[in-house]
C-alpha cells in the first residue's frame, strides 16, 4: 500500500493554526516566522540593555535622568548614570588617567541652560565593586559640574571598555 503525502489540493482545507488562512500549515507559516525573528531581534537588545543595567548596578552609582538634578550638591568624587547626558563629564583632573588641556572657548551646555568652561578631555577609569575597572573615553573635565557624569548613550556606543 502507498501512503499518500500532502499535496497543495489537501491544503487548501486546512487553516494555519497560527494565523487562520487557509492553504497551508502552521510550520509554513510566514507571520509566525517573522514574528519569531522580531523575537529574536528583541531579545538581542534586551541582552544590551540588561548588559549595560548589570554594568551600572555593578559600578553602585547614583541614576538621574537630566543634568541638572546632578549639579545641585556639592562637589564629589561620586559618579552618576546620567540618562540625559550626551558627554562623559569629571570635576577633578586628578581622576584623569590621560588628559589633554582643551583649547579656547570649549563649553558645555549643562541641564540648568549655564554654559561651563571645559578645561580639558581625556580617558578616566572607574573601579568598579567587582574589582574590574571601567575605561572611560572623551571625558571632559569641567569644574563647574557638582557631579560626575557617565552618559548613558555613550554606553550604549560603546565608548567605554571594561578592562580586567
Amino acid at each position: 500500500m502507498v501512503k499518500k503525502t500532502s499535496s497543495n489540493k489537501d491544503k487548501k482545507g486546512r487553516a494555519c493554526f497560527h494565523c487562520g488562512k487557509k492553504g497551508y500549515y502552521i510550520r509554513e507559516c510566514r507571520f509566525l516566522k517573522n514574528q519569531m525573528k522580531e523575537k529574536e531581534l528583541n531579545t538581542s537588545e534586551a541582552n544590551v540593555v540588561d548588559e549595560i543595567v548589570a554594568m551600572v548596578s555593578e559600578m553602585q552609582i547614583g541614576m538621574i535622568t537630566e543634568v541638572h538634578m546632578a549639579n545641585a550638591a556639592e562637589n564629589s568624587s561620586e559618579w552618576w548614570y546620567d540618562s540625559g547626558a550626551t558627554i562623559h563629564v569629571c570635576n577633578n583632573k586628578m581622576l584623569f588617567k590621560e588628559y589633554v588641556e582643551a583649547g579656547n572657548g570649549l563649553e558645555v551646555l549643562m541641564g540648568n541652560h549655564n554654559t561651563a568652561k571645559v578645561l580639558g578631555t581625556g580617558t578616566v577609569e572607574l573601579i568598579l565593586s567587582s574589582g574590574k575597572k571601567l575605561k572611560l573615553t572623551y571625558v571632559y573635565h569641567v569644574l563647574d559640574i557638582k557631579k560626575n557624569l557617565v552618559s548613558a548613550s555613550l554606553l550604549f556606543k560603546n565608548s567605554s571598555k571594561s578592562c580586567p
